[in-house]
């Protein structure tokens, strides 16, 4: 019988299941390799289990092969998650937070590690697991831009904060929590993370659309013009094979960029323009100053980054 691989979802702020999009293309690539696949999912609010089951089952080959539960959130209740002979774990989710709580940072951070703990904890304990695999993204390794700097899996946010970008801080704290775990004397298991860009691509979910055309149509809306940015981008289907590729090299530890290299929004509006053609895409580039004045006073986190990052490019070293 083939080895058993347990994949966690954690629980999304809304309905909209952004979390099945890269766990749909990692689960369909588990399978093709003739994995046995347990999907434990956090569902969303009123959201039954049969509603995110249903996605898993039309896909090829999950067949007696595939399993889907409902677990609780905050990852509390495990022990039937982890039964029989899991040998890898994802963690596609862990709850990061997408807007700033009142509490204190230390507070902040105290609740968002510990789901994280409570699945390295279970890893730890497990007979069987030999290896972690966590999906981060390119927030965490800067906010504010340096022009002249080629950014590394070395480098961190060290930026954000609880009460400025928490979804980035969040990602970077909890993925700094796994990779110290895992470095402690007496760990058993190989930590990979999977530093991904913004991950855009065709969604798997029947009758959801393209996640692609969605996101693109959303910030398209009303809009006439464009500012000077540029954005490091990664296709589902590479971010979801990496995860597998990490798996299957025993010895593979760390992190690990998963994006394209920068590209600028001119870029990105030419291709969407060549293949959405009932799309209507801006076609004038403000100027940075422009967009600086505009932003000067915006306290949300999207008016800070554009006011800190417009003009700027987020140079990467992809070749790990």
């Amino acid at each position: 019988m083939s080895p058993l691989i347990l994949v966690l979802v954690g629980k999304t702020k809304d309905k909209s299941m952004s979390n099945l999009f890269l766990t749909l293309h990692l689960v369909q690539q588990l399978l093709h390799r003739g994995h046995r696949v347990r999907v434990s999912f956090s569902c969303p609010d009123s959201t039954p289990l049969s509603e995110i089951e249903k996605h898993f089952f039309q896909l090829s080959g999950s067949e007696n092969v595939l399993e889907v539960v409902d677990i609780d959130e905050g990852f509390v209740d495990l022990d039937y998650s982890f039964s029989g002979e899991v040998v890898t774990v994802y963690l596609v989710s862990w709850n990061s937070q997408s807007e700033s709580l009142t509490t204190s940072s230390v507070e902040f951070d105290t609740k968002l590690v510990a789901p994280i703990k409570k699945v390295l904890d279970m890893c730890s304990k497990s007979l069987s697991v030999k290896k972690v695999i966590l999906t981060s993204c390119i927030v965490t390794l800067t906010h504010e831009i340096d022009n002249s700097k080629t950014y590394t899996e070395a480098d961190w946010n060290t930026s954000s904060s609880a009460s400025y970008n928490s979804y980035a801080h969040s990602k970077t704290t909890g993925e700094k929590f796994a990779l110290n775990y895992a470095s402690t004397e007496g760990c058993k298991f190989n930590l990979v993370v999977i530093v991904s860009g913004m991950m855009l691509g065709p969604h798997l979910a029947t009758g959801s659309g393209s996640f692609s055309y969605r996101f693109l149509t959303k910030f398209l809306h009303s809009r006439r013009v464009y500012p000077n940015m540029s954005y490091c981008i990664a296709d589902v289907r590479d971010v979801a094979n990496s995860h597998v590729l990490a798996m299957e090299n025993a010895e593979l530890a760390g992190r690990f960029i998963v994006s394209h290299n920068a590209l600028h929004l001119t870029d990105v509006l030419q291709i969407v323009h060549e293949n959405f053609v009932d799309l209507q895409v801006p076609t004038y580039m403000l100027r940075d100053f422009v967009v600086r004045a505009a932003t000067a006073r915006d306290v949300s986190f999207r008016g800070q980054y554009l006011h800190r990052n417009v003009g700027k490019v987020l140079h990467i070293n992809n070749s790990r």
